[in-house]
């Protein structure tokens, strides 16, 4: 069967029925149960049915003869009524979940909400051939495709020889249908096909692509030409004078030097969007109050909610990347720790303000050292350790073994 790419391509004869209002659709399907006598209908019959969604159209007649041409694929002057309605109830305004259950009850015969196999067969070439049938470039898959389609939807076992499962007893139900209908790539592909087609209809090209057709918009403003460069205008004389005193003056062959003083204008930080926990475990926590402390890059955060709604407060202690962290057992002390030089920040989080640093201070190659004056409780010992560097971790380990209660 393959998958379907694009957009599908209506034929005009066609077009007056696709995107249908979903309360059209299903005005359409309660009346066929009513008034139907079969699952046939002749040119009366479908004009009988479709006259309840187009009772003020004028050219009705001519734009239904027009479809009933395009069903009519066998030229018996009959088409199949169900696959008429799936096939309208597919190229509707429909959301693809109710799409799927529109069409799934249309062939739950027994009302049972459950299809067996040849159910399912029925349902997907059925539609699948209506919908090839008003459109252009479209050719109608073969009767085994559908067959494969539907024992992978039953979760059946293909027989030894190839030929077709014949299984009577197996059944799917109506959400076991829809969630493999959207999980399966091909059926997927060809419910998105056929959704939203009063988007601007595509233009098939010869590598297998469709190109959407340039907007009477854009023809105009491309006529125009290039724009003319904007004149000087008379305020402008007194910027570009200021911007040349400004501006040093540089010999010819030389670089000018870079700007040293800060800008005029600055940034604050309103909100962190993510977390990060490259490497680390247990890196958000919740604190007094349900407030959640987590960390970012080289920020420790605070999310907290309100009478005024959500918000955010920040730490700037580190300097590096934010590796662990840990809360004490009643919520109230946060420990963060960073990479690099091993520094510790421990702060409060009812009002987020650092209370102490600790950090070893030493370079990267420097023998082990420990954090003095801080007694370590477990909570503590396990914000630094685990993600820690191993002159990290020694450090720590020293001040447990003194300070360990």
């Amino acid at each position: 069967m393959g998958q379907a790419i694009g957009r599908g391509l209506i034929h005009a004869d066609a077009v007056p029925f696709i995107n249908l209002e979903p309360d059209r659709v299903e005005k359409l399907w309660s009346h066929y149960k009513l008034h139907s006598d079969g699952f046939s209908l002749d040119p009366d019959g479908l004009k009988h049915i479709l006259k309840v969604i187009f009772e003020d159209d004028d050219d009705f007649e001519q734009k239904c003869r027009a479809l009933f041409a395009r069903l009519d694929t066998d030229k018996n002057n009959l088409i199949d009524a169900l696959e008429c309605l799936a096939t309208l109830a597919s190229a509707s305004g429909m959301k693809p979940q109710r799409k799927l259950t529109f069409v799934f009850d249309l062939y739950d015969f027994s009302e049972s909400r459950e299809l067996l196999l040849d159910e399912v067969t029925l349902l997907l070439k059925s539609t699948v051939t209506g919908l090839c049938k008003i459109s252009l470039h479209e050719t109608t898959p073969s009767l085994k495709e559908f067959e494969d389609l539907a024992r992978l939807a039953l979760k059946l076992e293909p027989s030894p020889d190839g030929k077709a499962v014949r299984d009577v007893v197996s059944t799917i139900s109506r959400a076991q249908f829809c969630e493999y209908a959207v999980a399966n790539p091909t059926i997927s592909s060809w419910l998105h096909h056929y959704d939203d087609l009063e988007t601007p209809v595509a233009v098939p090209t010869d590598f297998g692509l469709q190109l959407l057709p340039v907007s009477a918009e854009y023809v105009h403003y491309k006529a125009k030409g290039p724009f003319e460069p904007r004149p000087g205008l008379p305020e402008d004389a007194l910027c570009l004078a200021k911007y040349a005193a400004l501006t040093p003056k540089v010999p010819e062959g030389e670089e000018a030097p870079l700007p040293r003083t800060a800008t005029d204008a600055s940034l604050e930080l309103e909100w962190v969007f993510g977390f990060g926990a490259p490497g680390s475990r247990g890196s958000a926590a919740y604190c007094v109050g349900d407030d959640v402390a987590f960390h970012a890059a080289e920020l420790a955060i605070l999310r907290s909610a309100g009478e005024e709604g959500v918000g955010q407060k920040f730490i700037r202690a580190h300097d590096s990347t934010v590796t662990a962290l840990a809360v004490s057992v009643d919520g109230e002390t946060v420990a963060t720790g960073q990479s690099g030089d091993a520094r510790i920040v421990v702060w409060s989080s009812s009002s987020p303000v650092w209370k102490s640093t600790s950090a070893s201070g030493a370079p990267d190659n420097s023998p082990p050292s420990h954090f003095s004056a801080m007694a370590l409780p477990r909570w503590f010992r396990r914000a630094v350790q685990e993600p820690a560097s191993p002159r990290h971790r020694a450090g720590v380990a020293s001040t447990a073994w003194r300070n360990a209660p």
